[in-house]
């Protein structure tokens, strides 16, 4: 089976060498590499370089887009593979971490997207903490919050093509763009409570995987009321632009509903009394009901 991962780095010098060779490791599985670099200023060209001269690596560079539309080009330029993944420059992957994606993926034709638990560790790779995939496996709670890390996401040849009929104008992050399509086309997800990387968190993460307590409540409330665009009607709108012919009649619903819900009170009713759009926490259940009636979720 031949995957072909694709890597965006900025800045990357540090840590980049350990994960290609991480890379370069994977058993039972042909590894090609596509590389976007995203305006790095130190020594990463040059260690990308170094490793196409003797490993299957391409890359390419290109103004500074952050990793969401970074990652979007890298998937516009995609060849032929059986399998993608996403991948940062920072962590180090276990040798087998491609071929247990690949298990889960195997038997499905139809668009298929793959993610996993992930082993925290510090900068030397000293194990913290394991961090599943926290979900309930809908679309609801795909458009509630991003569960998914997109450096776990592994997806098929079929998913690709879909992903690359479409570049969406407003994009948060990619890989809950990647999982919120494959739920709303009906494509096939797997959750695998185990991990396979070692997810590194380090004073450069461009996103990392715990922030103080008061600046991360501050966040969500400044998202859930604060004075800015609708973050999941816009995501609606663009899966309609970009998908109305592959999106499920049970999922179709959902997505007009946020789609228009701030002028369409039967919208707004459809989302307040949807019993899966909710989450584990009742506080924070009441504070979504309180945001879709202001207009501002």
């Amino acid at each position: 089976m031949k995957v072909q991962v694709l890597m965006s780095t900025y800045n990357g010098e540090r840590y980049l060498e350990p994960q290609l060779k991480s890379l370069f490791n994977q058993k039972d599985v042909d590894v090609c590499v596509l590389v976007r670099d995203d305006g790095s200023t130190d020594a990463t060209i040059d260690i990308l370089h170094a490793w196409s001269l003797s490993h299957d690596l391409t890359y390419y560079q290109g103004e500074n887009l952050k990793p969401a539309r970074s990652f979007m080009h890298l998937i516009s330029q995609a060849g032929e593979a059986d399998y993608y993944a996403f991948c940062d420059q920072d962590d180090v992957w276990d040798d087998d971490k491609l071929m247990m994606a690949i298990n889960a993926l195997k038997d499905h034709k139809e668009p298929a997207l793959y993610m996993s638990a992930t082993k925290i560790v510090d900068e030397n790779l000293h194990y913290i903490e394991t961090k599943p995939v926290n979900t309930y496996h809908t679309l609801e709670n795909a458009m509630i919050k991003n569960e998914a890390t997109g450096c776990t996401q592994v997806f098929n040849d079929a998913l690709l093509k879909v992903m690359q009929r479409y570049t969406p104008s407003f994009i948060k992050m990619h890989d809950s763009w990647i999982t919120r399509v494959t739920y709303a086309i009906g494509g096939f997800v797997y959750i695998d409570d185990h991990a396979y990387i070692n997810y590194r968190q380090h004073g450069d993460n461009v996103l990392g995987y715990k922030e103080p307590k008061l600046k991360k409540l501050l966040g969500q409330l400044k998202e859930a009321f604060g004075d800015h665009v609708r973050i999941r009607q816009n995501i609606a709108l663009e899966l309609l632009q970009g998908y109305s012919d592959l999106i499920t009649p049970e999922a179709m619903p959902l997505i007009k509903a946020f789609s228009d819900y701030p002028t369409n009170k039967a919208s707004k009713r459809y989302l307040l009394h949807d019993p899966l759009l909710k989450t584990p926490y009742s506080n924070i259940n009441k504070r979504i009901r309180l945001a879709i009636r202001l207009n501002k979720f």
